[in-house]
């Protein structure tokens, strides 16, 4: 994101983090940490927060309205690996990267 990480960033995530953990332990909602929709961020270049929200509001339209999620089990699953291998790869090449930079001989 061309910015440095302060503390003040890593506070406001631990919070929304610890806030999306009690939302879901109410039952209202399933919890899931994702770390690839990080690694997404490196290949696309897009950081905008709103993106991620229109997408979570599609995802909420989807799973409120059956009738239009009835489409989703007939992608075969040729068409629904090819977006995995799409979407996967791209983070681990990432991490594959990011480990060569690292001193694996300093033990600290």
């Amino acid at each position: 994101m061309d910015r440095r990480i302060t503390r003040t960033d890593i506070a406001r995530a631990l919070r929304a983090d610890g806030l999306a953990t009690v939302i879901a332990g109410s039952q209202l909602v399933p919890d899931t940490c994702f770390a690839e929709n990080v690694g997404l961020v490196r290949p696309d270049q897009v950081i905008s927060r709103y993106v991620v929200a229109a997408a979570g509001v599609i995802m909420l339209l989807i799973g409120l309205c059956p009738r239009r999620a009835r489409w989703s089990p007939g992608i075969p699953h040729p068409v629904l690996g090819g977006a995995a291998l799409a979407m996967i790869s791209p983070p681990s090449r990432g991490r594959r990267a990011d480990l060569s930079r690292v001193g694996f001989h300093d033990h600290r």
